[in-house]
């Protein structure tokens, strides 16, 4: 779903109902604008650009979604981690714009030189989406080390267009990266979980995804799942895909 038409108000509600979609099923309508602090009508009308028919659709189809959880024979915690991937895939999708792809699928076109920039589990994405645009004929490389990013962001130049994937929005590497190729003259385009933030600050196209904030593995390094990014990834692979199919 494409938010772009959304006001600072409403977007500020529909961010509230996606991060508390558990208690929404669970809250009429006074309730959340007492919470939220703002209008009926206001939560209506942000339903409605969101391609519902009115908030009573929307809180019905979230607890038809958590019926069919309950109802699937798995454990509270299994259910709750399906929840959390399910959320993930389903609020990213619906966060994407179809002008933000069409610009993406259009620079991917356009550029001479691609190099695709990511580092930890972050890389993953990198590599099939580098794979993918060297069949379709795109002269693309995809470095994860951070010397290599440092010297190939500081060689970047016009006709280029770097990628980059950062859940954080402020991977250091990733930063500077965009900042040399801005100053190159190259185009910058992100994915990332974090807007704003400095990545998404430097980027000529930025692409949100959503990353939930509940926590299965407890550890000091990132763990976190990276399938948000790859989703995206794969969408954009495909639009491509299909563009050079048809003009081909």
């Amino acid at each position: 779903m494409d938010t772009t038409s959304l006001s600072e108000t409403e977007q500020y509600l529909w961010d509230w109902l996606q991060q508390n979609t558990d208690r929404v099923s669970k809250l009429s309508i006074v309730q959340i604008s007492e919470e939220t602090h703002v209008s009926n009508s206001t939560i209506t009308r942000t339903v409605k650009k969101m391609g519902y028919d009115g908030f009573s659709e929307y809180r019905q189809l979230l607890k038809m979604e958590k019926r069919d959880l309950v109802n699937n024979g798995f454990s509270q915690e299994i259910n709750e981690a399906i929840f959390k991937n399910e959320n993930e895939l389903r609020r990213t999708i619906n966060s994407l714009s179809a002008s933000d792809l069409e610009k993406c699928v259009s620079l991917i076109d356009q550029a001479e030189k691609i190099s695709i920039f990511s580092t930890g589990l972050s890389s993953f994405v990198g590599m099939e989406m580098k794979n993918k645009l060297q069949l379709l004929g795109k002269n693309c490389r995809r470095e994860d080390d951070p010397s290599y990013i440092s010297y190939y962001g500081k060689k970047s130049c016009k006709d280029e267009l770097i990628i980059l994937f950062s859940l954080s929005g402020k991977t250091p590497e990733l930063v500077q990266a965009a900042q040399d190729a801005r100053k190159n003259g190259a185009i910058v385009m992100s994915f990332t979980a974090t807007v704003p933030s400095p990545i998404a600050k430097l980027s000529h196209v930025c692409i949100p995804v959503y990353k939930s904030k509940m926590t299965i593995f407890d550890h000091e390094i990132d763990v976190a799942s990276r399938l948000p990014l790859n989703i995206i990834a794969r969408i954009l692979a495909d639009a491509y895909a299909i563009y050079v199919n048809k003009k081909g």
